[in-house]
């Protein structure tokens, strides 16, 4: 305990000098948690000082997660709104196509009929005065 506090005192003296960490009495002989050489005790409390600034609060999580469910919110509204659009879209094509149907039934009919009651009776003519 005793090197702990010595290795706080000297943090305290020189945080930025990185050159006495290996002066330090290293916390363990087996090595680091990667198989790498021992990692002292000042060592650590660098880098954990140097990760704290970066972790979240709470109230960092809490502010995240509201404005990621008003984004969601958001994102809900705007997909119901483009399916309108779309279901609208869609009901306008399937009149438009079912409009053109007709017309073109109306139009192959009353173009047709007479041509190809006209071919029928060409065909009868030639087939009853022709022959002999």
């Amino acid at each position: 305990m005793r090197n702990v506090h010595k290795l706080h005192q000297l943090h305290q003296l020189h945080p930025e000098d990185n050159s006495r960490a290996e002066a330090a009495v290293p916390l363990s002989s087996t090595g680091g948690n990667d198989g790498g050489p021992p990692m002292d005790l000042l060592e650590r409390v660098i880098r954990i000082e140097a990760a704290v600034p970066n972790l979240a609060t709470k109230g960092d999580v809490a502010d995240f997660r509201s404005e990621m469910y008003k984004e969601i919110a958001n994102l809900h509204k705007e997909i119901a709104d483009l399916r309108s659009e779309m279901y609208q879209g869609f009901a306008m094509i399937n009149q438009n196509i079912e409009k053109q149907t007709w017309r073109l039934l109306m139009f192959f009919f009353g173009t047709m009929t007479p041509i190809c009651g006209g071919m029928i009776a060409a065909t009868y003519y030639i087939a009853t005065h022709t022959v002999k």
